[in-house]
């Protein structure tokens, strides 16, 4: 798979750092809140909320990992992209069709959470396109 020099993506690893760590802390603000957010959302199981906090844990941790070695991965920064955008796209649904009746403080902090995912996204993107732009 193709890789880049870490002078060739310093935006991209940059973003997906950010990404890292802003999953990781909604992870954990997931996982140890979730009787909190069962409440506040208005929606959902403790279970649930558990399970998602460590899949986005577990999230992280692989975006750490992968930005942590000279080259990033290009396959890995598409699949950062392509779930982040995956991610929004869901959002977007879940409040267009109130589909699950969230609380308004629920639809705010969705909606909230999506804007900075998109913007991870976007960031990952221009990384990935400013990374294939410098080895043309």
């Amino acid at each position: 798979m193709a890789t880049a020099t870490q002078s060739q993506s310093n935006l991209l690893r940059n973003a997906l750092r950010g990404n890292s760590i802003f999953s990781a802390m909604s992870g954990l603000i997931t996982a140890i809140g979730a009787g909190v957010l069962v409440q506040f959302m208005d929606v959902g199981s403790v279970a649930l909320y558990l399970v998602v906090g460590i899949a986005l844990i577990i999230h992280a941790v692989m975006l750490y990992l992968n930005t942590r070695t000279d080259r990033i991965n290009v396959g890995f920064a598409w699949y950062a992209i392509i779930g982040d955008v995956l991610w929004v796209l869901a959002t977007a649904f879940i409040l267009l069709t109130d589909s699950f009746n969230l609380s308004s403080e629920g639809k705010w902090l969705l909606l909230f959470i999506g804007d900075i995912v998109l913007l991870f996204a976007i960031a990952q993107f221009w990384g990935l396109r400013r990374m294939n732009r410098s080895k043309q």
